[in-house]
């Protein structure tokens, strides 16, 4: 089944702008969020489904992302 974009928001991590869709069908929503950190593309995922959907769960998961120091 083809998905959907419900959602296309800016956004921001540790002050590195991105991106965040949000993808849904019947069954399932997927949250991508892109971030660009100089010039490296993070693309972080979140696949759900609709009947279980969890958005503390899918913030948890995002809010674990953490950019180390070199």
């Amino acid at each position: 089944m083809g998905l959907n974009k419900v959602a296309d928001n800016d956004i921001t991590f540790e002050n590195h702008p991105g991106k965040q869709f949000q993808l849904q069908n019947e069954e399932e929503t997927i949250v991508f969020r892109l971030i660009l950190v100089e010039q490296r593309l993070y693309v972080l995922a979140v696949n759900q489904q609709n009947d279980n959907l969890s958005e503390e769960s899918m913030n948890t998961f995002f809010e674990s992302f953490k950019l180390l120091e070199n």
